[in-house]
């Protein structure tokens, strides 16, 4: 049987590792695939910045790489993100098609049956955050335990989940599912404990509503706020979300819009902005901001300059005087560690 992975590092490290987080998806709305077309302008990109000392051998190619050398590469995976705690708790948001690539590497970690089993928790059943259910290895193998908890209700989410094996849609039905299922209800604005974090859900202003969650341990907060909208009129201090997301060390947002194309084109779809993400930020005095739910349409490009426009829009903004801010955009793959 292994054991569960700890986050501690010891005095070397000089720190604790509280919290910690990796992006298994971070497209929203749709998959989105890596062509070959996109992969000769990585390479013409890569080679363009290189020099000859860069390309000389294996060695010299992958420090090259290492050192920044290739352009970024956000990932096509849609939501599902992993939340592990100093004390060996995991907790897992969404079961986009990220989830799929998450089970897979479960296995090698914890192996066929984990001790710990899988907690999941659902911020809505849009088809981007469900779509990795019928993937996830875990869920098939007997000795398993899958305990799945949202706000819309454990039967909602039940239904929902399984109801993709039905045919047409699906070539086996839910009944070939080994694992231990179980659905649960959180309440917005209640915390409660699971896995050692102490998990606060709030609603989301979007279609049918969708919950983020905010962890917290030892003192260190995740905020994950995913698929909302915000009203330019509810930008301001007395807002609930920046009570709720109060302090946190990190603020995981949905950008998946230019502001431009949010204010033009795409009001009321759901989804909000960089720019947005930074005044919320300092309303709540947040400390550090990851931009996802990417637009399925954007280049890795578009993305970048995206992200660019929200750190030029947060430098104009402490050049007059607010706090500083961390702004990056996740990728699949991230992991961001809170100590």
């Amino acid at each position: 049987m292994r054991r569960r992975r700890s986050l501690r590092r010891g005095s070397k490290g000089g720190f604790v590792i509280k919290i910690r987080v990796k992006f298994w998806g971070t497209r929203g709305s749709l998959p989105v695939s890596f062509t070959h077309d996109q992969l000769e302008s990585a390479v013409v990109d890569a080679l363009a910045k290189a020099g000859p000392g860069d390309v000389g051998s294996v060695e010299a190619a992958r420090a090259f790489a290492g050192s920044g050398g290739l352009p970024r590469r956000y990932g096509g995976e849609t939501t599902c993100v992993e939340f592990q705690n100093a004390g060996g708790g995991r907790v897992v948001v969404d079961f986009g098609s990220g989830a799929a690539v998450f089970g897979r590497a479960a296995l090698g970690v914890d192996g066929p049956v984990s001790e710990r089993g899988y907690t999941f928790l659902m911020s809505h059943m849009h088809w981007d955050h469900v779509q990795g259910f019928p993937f996830f290895p875990p869920a098939f193998i007997p000795g398993n335990k899958l305990r799945i908890g949202g706000g819309h209700g454990g039967e909602t989410l039940k239904e929902a989940l399984l109801g993709q094996f039905q045919s047409p849609y699906f070539p086996v039905p839910s009944e070939v599912l080994g694992s231990d299922l179980s659905f649960f209800d959180v309440k917005p604005d209640e915390p409660f404990e699971a896995e050692g974090f102490r998990i606060t859900p709030h609603l989301l202003h979007h279609t049918g509503g969708s919950y983020g969650y905010r962890f917290e341990f030892d003192g260190a907060s995740v905020v994950f706020a995913s698929d909302a909208e915000h009203k330019p009129e509810s930008i301001v201090a007395e807002y609930p979300y920046v009570d709720w997301a109060k302090g946190a060390d990190a603020l995981i947002f949905d950008a998946q819009y230019a502001l431009a194309d949010l204010v033009l084109h795409k009001e009321d779809w759901g989804h909000s902005s960089g720019l947005v993400a930074v005044d919320l930020a300092h309303l709540a005095d947040v400390k550090r901001i990851l931009l996802t739910h990417h637009d399925p349409a954007a280049s890795d490009a578009k993305l970048d300059e995206m992200l660019n426009d929200t750190r030029e829009y947060q430098a104009m903004l402490h050049e007059g005087g607010a706090t500083a801010l961390d702004i990056d955009a996740a990728y699949d793959g991230m992991v961001m560690e809170i100590a």
